[in-house]
């Protein structure tokens, strides 16, 4: 997988690939928004089982986790107590735009153009059909 490309060196990437491979597979297999991935409480994985309200709608998601995203969760250090990728102490903007920064340079790292991680939300939802 590309996150093995990512660097881990810097003030801001220390920890990074080791948490793009997990939140990628956030992603693709729940069809989350990135700014509902990268804000994701700990609290709200219990078992294979992912609940919350999403950010854009307040609208509430109850998803079935396989068992590939609770193991890389699993294996992963969450960046706080409370959440997977995001300290709490910063504004969900910055986080957010840090993360799809993060994901721009993993990209051009495993050479795919024109990408976005709102793919991974195309792809959950032509996976659905």
């Amino acid at each position: 997988m590309g996150c093995d490309l990512y660097p881990d060196n810097g003030r801001f990437r220390k920890g990074t690939p080791a948490r793009l491979k997990p939140l990628t597979l956030l992603m693709r297999y729940t069809g989350l928004r990135i700014g509902d991935a990268v804000t994701l409480g700990t609290s709200r994985v219990a078992g294979e089982r992912l609940f919350l309200y999403t950010q854009k709608t307040n609208v509430p998601v109850l998803c079935q986790l396989p068992k590939v995203v609770v193991e890389a969760l699993d294996d992963m250090d969450p960046v706080s107590e409370k959440f997977f990728f995001w300290t709490g102490e910063s504004d969900k903007r910055s986080i957010t735009g840090n993360w799809q920064r993060r994901f721009q340079k993993l990209f051009t790292l495993s050479g795919v153009a024109n990408a976005h991680p709102h793919r991974f939300r195309d792809t959950f939802s032509v996976e659905l059909d």
